[in-house]
This record gives C-alpha cells, sequence and structure tokens, in this order.
C-alpha cells in the first residue's frame, strides 16, 4: 500500500522536532521540496534551501577576513540564518556534493556548528538525495558508516494521484497520458532500489536518538506509530523495524484514540493528532462523547484550520453523527471559509 504523504511529513517532522536530520529520498519531480515547505508552513518556519551540487566549500563556512584581534576568522555566508526558531535548512543534493563540502557540512547535521558559526538555536535541518543507485550520476557514494549515523533516511515513493492533481490545478493534464500511466504505472517512476539501507547498522548514536523520539512522542501525547515505522527503518536499518512494530504498540497503550480528545492541538502534536484521529474513524472507531468532541472541533478550527480540514476530507462515515452539533456545524463552517 503507498504510504500517505502525511505519514512521511510526519516523520519528517517528529526527526526534526527532536533534533534529528531527516533525509528525503527520492527522484526529481515527486515532492520532497515541497514537503519541505508544507511542514515550514504549518510550524510558521521559513526555508533556507542549500543545493550541495552548486556550492563549494567557501559557500559554506564563509570567506576568511583578519579581525581587529590580529587573527584570522571567516564571515558568515549570507543565507545563514540569524533567528532562533525561525527556519528550515533544506539541505539538497547531499550525495552529489564534493567531498570537502559533504566533510564541511556534516558538523552541522550533527551538532548544529559549521567551521565558527552555529546555526540559532531551534533550526531544523532536512536533506533530500535521489536514490542512491545505479540510475542516478553521484559525486558521493554514502558508504560511510560516520555519515550515515547522522541522519534518518526516508523514502518518498511517486504519488501518481498527487501529480494528476498538479496537473488539473495547473492546466496540464492530457488524458491521454494519465490514462496510459494509470494503467501502466510501472512507467510511472522507476521504483526506489536504495542501497543505503543495506548500510544502517544500529548503534548506541542510532538507539539514543530512536529513545528521544519515542520520549518526545511520549510527552506530547502521540502515537504515531507509521511515522515511527519510517523512521526505525531509516534509522536503525530494514530487519529491525519489523521487530518493533509490536513493541511500540505497547509501548504507546495509555495513549488511544479516546484520549485525543482531552487535549488541544497544538503546533508539535497537531498532524500526529490529526493522523490518529483520521485513522481511527476510518476503521469504525466512534466518538468516545460527541458533544464534547463537537466543542473540541470548534476550538481547534480557530487554531489549527488546515489539521481540522484534513479531517473533514479524508474521513468517510465516520463524522455522520457528530453533524447534529451545532459546535461542530460551525467547526465546519469556519474551516471551509478560511
Amino acid at each position: 500500500m503507498m504510504m500517505s504523504r502525511y505519514i512521511i511529513e510526519q516523520a519528517a517532522e517528529l526527526c526534526m522536532a527532536t533534533n534529528n536530520v531527516p533525509c528525503l529520498i527520492g527522484y526529481t519531480g515527486v515532492g520532497k521540496t515541497d514537503m519541505g515547505s508544507i511542514i515550514a508552513r504549518r510550524n510558521n518556519r521559513n526555508v533556507i534551501e542549500l543545493n550541495l551540487a552548486l556550492h563549494s566549500t567557501e559557500d559554506l563556512i564563509g570567506y576568511p577576513y583578519k579581525a581587529d584581534d590580529g587573527k584570522m576568522h571567516w564571515a558568515p555566508p549570507a543565507w545563514f540564518p540569524e533567528e532562533e526558531n525561525k527556519y528550515i535548512l533544506y539541505v539538497d543534493e547531499i550525495n552529489r556534493a564534493s567531498k570537502d563540502v559533504l566533510n564541511a557540512i556534516m558538523p552541522m547535521l550533527l551538532t548544529g556548528k559549521l567551521h565558527e558559526h552555529s546555526l540559532p538555536e531551534g533550526t531544523w535541518i532536512m536533506s533530500a538525495m535521489n536514490p542512491d543507485n545505479d540510475d542516478f550520476d553521484m559525486v558521493y557514494s554514502f558508504d560511510d558508516a560516520a555519515v550515515i549515523s547522522r541522519l534518518v533516511f526516508i523514502e518518498v515513493p511517486p504519488e501518481f494521484n498527487s501529480w494528476k492533481k498538479w496537473l488539473k490545478n495547473n492546466n496540464k493534464h492530457d488524458d491521454v497520458i494519465v490514462d496510459f500511466l494509470k494503467k501502466n504505472p510501472k512507467y510511472f517512476v522507476p521504483e526506489i532500489k536504495n542501497v543505503i539501507s543495506q548500510n544502517i547498522r544500529p548503534n548506541p548514536r542510532s538507539w539514543t536518538k530512536f529513545i528521544n523520539i519515542l520520549q518526545y512522542c511520549k510527552a506530547n501525547r502521540i502515537k504515531p506509530l507509521e511515522a515511527l515505522d519510517l523512521i526505525c527503518k531509516g534509522l536503525l536499518g530494514d530487519n529491525i523495524n519489523i521487530h518493533m512494530a509490536i513493541l511500540l504498540d505497547s509501548y504507546f497503550e495509555d495513549v488511544s484514540f479516546d484520549s485525543v480528545f482531552d487535549y488541544d492541538l497544538e503546533n508539535e502534536n497537531a498532524l500526529a493528532m490529526g493522523n490518529l484521529i483520521i485513522q481511527n474513524l476510518n476503521t469504525g472507531k466512534t466518538f468516545p462523547n460527541e458533544e464534547l468532541c463537537a466543542k473540541w472541533f470548534n476550538r481547534n478550527a480557530k487554531t489549527h484550520p488546515a489539521i481540522i480540514r484534513r479531517i473533514l476530507t479524508e474521513v468517510d462515515d465516520g463524522l455522520t453523527s457528530i453533524y447534529a452539533y451545532n459546535d461542530f456545524l460551525e467547526a465546519v463552517s469556519y474551516v471551509t471559509s478560511h
């Protein structure tokens, strides 16, 4: 089954919120950059994009100058962020960087420090690359354990329906081509045959990262099992995530669908809580208290209209009974008009 884009976004967002660096792997045009922009808008951040295939070491660390203290220093580059909690640094084409550029950028991915410069507190970092296989002309192959351990690799498969919607929105839809690709999906985009996953091995650093993510989820009362499965695969390797599935379900046994409506949405948990609500309502769950849940929708429509709008769009029959409440109708009216 095709992984929902919202789950992939959630996995990437969880990584960044816990000071980890997701690395989105996908072919050109599958929406990696768009995901960075969507996450940035949802968290009131701006995106700074660095294409490592086009940058030299000097572009990253800045140029040297002699300061008043008589010592040599490096001026920060023009792209370098200045405000705290305001930016997502999107590092693209990470596997097309030269070895010197990659060596310069690696400390920043781990500690937030780039030569003499430190990223402002709360700056998130997201990286991206095309699949590391024979179909792509790489400058650098990711076979260094030290490099791999700094990133959480998340595959972004092509999504035909999203592309079709984009064509319609941009007046580029062609019935003949779209119908052909719908009947012959293997010709749309080659399947990702990523060799990086074969090189991922768990280690104390990666287990510590995973523990931090789990504790963050518990603290924010969220149970993002599908997103955690992606993170586990990209952080600890292909084999372990299979064995972790049952363990993770019991790990979050105190986080249930019924308890979601006891708390209002916050930026840190809005996407995960929205996903949990959609998944449960579409599998037959009913509201624990319809009147209180209607009030919950009304309150949260004002603060997180995009999340409430997505619940309304993606839930099939699970919302039918709650339409009897004025609070819910007001929520619907608000998000459809904003």
